[in-house]
């Protein structure tokens, strides 16, 4: 079983309505998984493997009022300007290697750590489209999805962004595959299509 397969686990997850924080206008946040779009859902779950139900948001002060004044805890990640100001504009691009030194990370347990983002290594081809939700416009690669840095089991940390990014990079060999396939079909329909031509001119 490959590890695309182990993944379909997680598709009913993948696809359930998100049960959000209650309504506050005052906040701004968005689900990380609900700003990923993929050509092929079929990596859907992956990304929901990688990612769960973590909260992205603009500053600290709204990530903790999102991860501890409530019944149940989240995940939150914020992003944050160079100048360590709140991003707050309609229409900007999410690539965390912009930002420096201002990411932080509030766990569901209620341990905060960050202060910058370190990239995942190697390079994921899978596109995701532009987006927009509730007004906001992201756009970005999987390529540029960062992992935030964080005090603790570095080594853990390390082995599980493999074991994802590896999910991820057999899903994009899976599509390759399939792609090539398909088009070896297609030019062997067009074959038998430009014989069969030829057969019904010598029947008629």
């Amino acid at each position: 079983m490959s590890a695309l397969d182990k993944m379909k686990i997680w598709e009913e997850r993948a696809r359930a309505p998100f049960q959000d924080p209650p309504a506050n206008s005052k906040l701004s946040w968005h689900r990380l998984y609900d700003l990923v779009q993929t050509k092929d859902p079929a990596i859907n779950p992956a990304f929901y493997y990688a990612l769960r139900d973590t909260l992205v948001t603009e500053t600290l002060d709204d990530a903790s009022i999102i991860a501890f004044d409530r019944m149940k805890r989240f995940r939150v990640v914020t992003l944050q300007a160079q100048s360590g100001t709140a991003v707050r504009t309609s229409l900007f691009t999410l690539t965390l290697r912009h930002c420096k030194n201002q990411g932080q990370l509030i766990e569901v347990s209620g341990a905060m750590s960050g202060g910058g983002f370190r990239p995942l290594s190697g390079r994921i081809a899978t596109d995701i489209t532009q987006v927009c939700t509730s007004g906001t416009i992201f756009t970005s690669k999987a390529e540029d999805l960062a992992e935030v840095d964080r005090a603790g089991d570095t080594e853990s940390l390390l082995a599980q962004a493999t074991r994802e990014l590896a999910v991820i990079q057999e899903a994009r060999v899976h599509l390759e595959e399939l792609t090539s396939r398909l088009s070896r079909e297609v030019k062997d329909c067009e074959k038998f299509i430009i014989r069969a031509e030829v057969s019904l001119r010598y029947i008629l």
